[in-house]
């Protein structure tokens, strides 16, 4: 998605993973149709997420997003998924 389309929260969010994980950042905007404001889909892949535990990831990912965005912002967020970039090119294979 293009950064200028998102949200001024969202594009701090994007910067700081950025910033923090050295990361490749992809958000997507989730199509429905209930009442909620607009909500997104982050991907990440990181080289640091090699060894690390899922758990571990979300807990680190989701403590940048506190960290960023007040709880009322964050909600715009419906998920955060969080890969190694050999996780990916395992997946491409497969």
């Amino acid at each position: 998605m293009n950064r200028k389309t998102l949200p001024a929260s969202i594009a701090r969010v994007v910067r700081a993973l950025k910033a923090d994980l050295r990361a490749k950042v992809d958000v997507e905007r989730v199509e429905g149709e209930d009442p909620w404001p607009d909500r997104f889909r982050i991907a990440v892949v990181s080289q640091r997420f090699g060894k690390m535990p899922h758990l571990k990831r979300q807990d680190l990912l989701w403590g940048i997003v506190d960290r960023e965005l007040s709880r009322e912002e964050s909600i715009a967020i419906s998920s955060i998924l969080a890969f190694s970039p050999n996780e990916l090119q395992r997946a491409v294979k497969a």
